[in-house]
């Protein structure tokens, strides 16, 4: 299963081109996205707006797609799960791929700005989970305080 979340706020781009994916059947598996306040509602994954336990969708997909923000990556980061982020570039100063650009030069994240390479990297498959354990300079506790931090 892949899931897809967007956080509190929209990602219609992103919702809408794997809508489209699974609709063409580039897409095989099941999609569940967590829409926010998009206005897009797909007609061809499973979909729903807000939840307070979005850790079961998280721990059942073989897949997380991400939007860029910093609460998402780094939680998916310290749970060592299989995700690709996608900057949100409507957001303020596009600072999701500020974001990402920089976390990419320190940890080989999966992460993209042009939705039109999409179908290109989850046809590629070359999305893997990271142990941290493997980045002595990934500071774990500093991240797990700022999750934390941005949860509360």
């Amino acid at each position: 299963m892949i899931f897809v979340t967007v956080g509190t706020f929209y990602f219609d781009p992103l919702i809408k081109a794997l809508d489209a994916l699974v609709a063409k059947g580039v897409i095989k598996e099941k999609v569940i996205c967590q829409i926010g306040k998009g206005r897009y509602e797909p007609s061809h994954c499973e979909y729903f707006r807000y939840t307070q336990e979005i850790e079961p969708y998280i721990a059942q997909a073989d897949l997380v797609i991400c939007h860029g923000g910093t609460g998402s990556v780094l939680n998916l980061l310290l749970e060592e799960k299989k995700f690709l982020a996608v900057a949100n570039t409507e957001l303020a100063d596009d600072h999701q791929t500020e974001f990402l650009s920089a976390l990419a030069k320190d940890v080989p994240i999966s992460w993209i700005r042009d939705l039109n390479k999409l179908e290109q990297v989850l046809v590629g498959g070359n999305i893997q989970p990271l142990p941290l354990s493997e980045y002595d300079f990934f500071n774990y506790n500093l991240c797990s305080d700022l999750v934390d931090f941005i949860k509360a």
